[in-house]
């Protein structure tokens, strides 16, 4: 573990004045005030580990961070996750939440160093406590227990499509869409699915009778039946990533976009349905 320079410099000044305080003399008949040291140090829910470059670049490959994308980081440490982001995928900007002022500090300079000040803003911050719902992106190297007390959050607040990427630690029984490894390390990957579960009446080409469609939804899993004008149908092949749905009734394969109560087709047989 490597302490940022600020934080060493800090601490050696108030070691030193410590130091300065305890072995002066006392003076016959004067006051001798004691001198109490406070350490304003905030208390950190995970000590700083800073993550390899090779697993930074990893985790960014994984998310598939692009220009357009908006990335924050939640225990941003040194920064350089997110200048990495800004200056070898050029995101357009970045946000890194950290409760340690001096590693907010260092992360700053890095990111000044490295030309992308302009693109990336380090706030300090307790993450439980920050609004990070526009992002594209969240990268996090936490521990488990701060993992599942996002997740209720990450699941409702954060758009369908969102990626999350995890250094080390999963989400409980929310299995991830990718993983990999590096230094012997897990790296768990999430796609945030749409909310789905429901019936749907689901429209076809004009004269087709209506379908309705069933749907149970854990996370990205689903299950589903459905009916033809009260006729059960077999539905296969059942697949939610972000916004994106498809599945199967007989030979006719659905491929479509959620957009809230609706669902469109994006695919070459043409439907639309309603959340009833």
């Amino acid at each position: 573990m490597r302490t940022p320079p600020s934080r060493q410099s800090g601490t050696i000044a108030m070691l030193l004045a410590v130091t300065a305080v305890l072995a002066a003399p006392a003076t016959a008949g004067a006051n001798v005030e004691q001198t109490t040291v406070i350490d304003t140090t905030p208390a950190l829910d995970v000590d700083y580990v800073p993550t390899p470059m090779p697993t930074v670049r990893l985790m960014l490959e994984m998310a598939d961070v692009k220009a357009d994308d908006h990335v924050v980081d939640l225990g941003s440490g040194d920064g350089r996750i997110l200048v990495t982001a800004a200056s070898q995928y050029g995101v357009r900007s970045a946000i890194g939440v950290e409760l340690d002022p001096w590693l907010v500090q260092w992360a700053r300079a890095r990111a000044d160093e490295a030309g992308v000040g302009d693109r990336v803003r380090f706030i300090e911050a307790d993450l439980f406590e920050t609004d990070f719902a526009d992002a594209d992106v969240v990268t996090m190297y936490l521990l488990p227990q701060i993992n599942l007390r996002l997740r209720p959050y990450i699941l409702t607040r954060l758009s369908p499509g969102t990626r999350i990427v995890s250094h080390s630690f999963d989400m409980g029984d929310w299995q991830p869409d990718a993983r990999a490894e590096m230094y012997t390390k897990p790296i768990f990957m999430w796609v945030v699915p749409a909310q789905v579960a429901g019936t749907w009446k689901i429209e076809r080409k004009p004269g087709d009778p209506p379908l309705m469609l069933q749907l149970h939804q854990q996370f990205q899993h689903l299950e589903g039946n459905a009916s033809v004008g009260g006729n059960a149908v077999q539905v296969d092949d059942l697949q939610l990533s972000g916004r994106d749905i498809r599945f199967r009734i007989g030979d006719d394969v659905f491929e479509g976009r959620v957009e809230g109560g609706t669902m469109h087709s994006t695919g070459a047989l043409p439907w639309t349905a309603q959340n009833r």
